[in-house]
């Protein structure tokens, strides 16, 4: 009998002790994701998230600290996990809480699900932005092709971009092709939403110059940059027409 009742308790003891462990297995967690509006975001702005593996959601902008949130789904404790956030054009990330691993640039926010409630907070706010025109100055007829910020604008030697609307702060040109043969960018000056103007600095390396946009709202406070394409070496026509050119807008030289 003793032995009877040693098997039996030994036979509970391992069942509780099953049912124990496929209750942690089946254990759940919560994910939430919240999104506070910064400077520049209106309130209850939609923002969208995707969720690796699976879920994902639409989270209204809400007031500083907590904003608002909201529940994207529930993921077995262990279950390694990345929010996304989709790109909104002009918006950029500017934190994100809840987790250590994470990029602002990437909008990504990666954790492993805990029992309870996972939080992750977002916070965005309205990239400042200005204006930037290019202008080119060649004595050589043609056309040129600048790229800024993954856009392309082509205009003919002599003239303008139209006001190129660019986030505030330094931003690169790069003049990626030239119809006039033989020509290079051999100078440039900057305007940086009031005068003087100004050589460019450092140089010109590489066709490209990284130029700091002035922050505005309007086109009268826009940033200029004026390219100066020549042959190489200039001729001495080439030579005197962007000297000429360079004092009658008073770059200093």
């Amino acid at each position: 009998m003793k032995k009877f009742l040693t098997v039996a308790c030994a036979l509970i003891i391992a069942a509780l002790t099953a049912s124990s462990a496929s209750a942690q297995d089946k254990r759940e967690g919560l994910l939430k994701v919240c999104k506070v509006a910064g400077p520049g975001i209106a309130l209850n702005t939609p923002f969208q998230f995707s969720v690796t593996p699976s879920g994902g959601g639409t989270v209204p902008a809400g007031p500083a600290p907590a904003g608002y949130c909201w529940i994207m789904g529930s993921y077995a404790v262990g279950t390694p996990i990345v929010v996304t956030e989709q790109a909104v054009p002009g918006v950029i990330v500017t934190g994100i809480t809840g987790t250590p691993t994470f990029s602002t640039v990437a909008r990504t926010a990666t954790l492993t699900i805990g029992s309870g409630v996972n939080e992750v907070t977002y916070t965005n706010e309205r990239a400042k932005t200005g204006y930037l025109e290019i202008c080119k100055f060649s004595t050589v007829p043609g056309s040129f092709t600048f790229s800024v910020n993954g856009a392309t604008y082509t205009i003919p030697a002599m003239s303008c971009t139209p006001p190129i609307v660019a986030t505030a702060g330094p931003t690169l040109v790069t003049e990626t092709s030239t119809g006039s043969t033989g020509t290079s960018w051999t100078g440039c000056g900057v305007w940086v939403g009031v005068g003087p103007w100004a050589i460019c600095t450092p140089t010109h390396v590489g066709n490209s110059q990284v130029v700091t946009v002035n922050a505005s709202t309007n086109t009268a406070m826009q940033t200029l940059l004026l390219v100066i394409n020549t042959h190489t070496p200039a001729s001495r026509e080439e030579s005197d027409a962007t000297q000429q050119m360079m004092k009658n807008l008073e770059v200093p030289k």
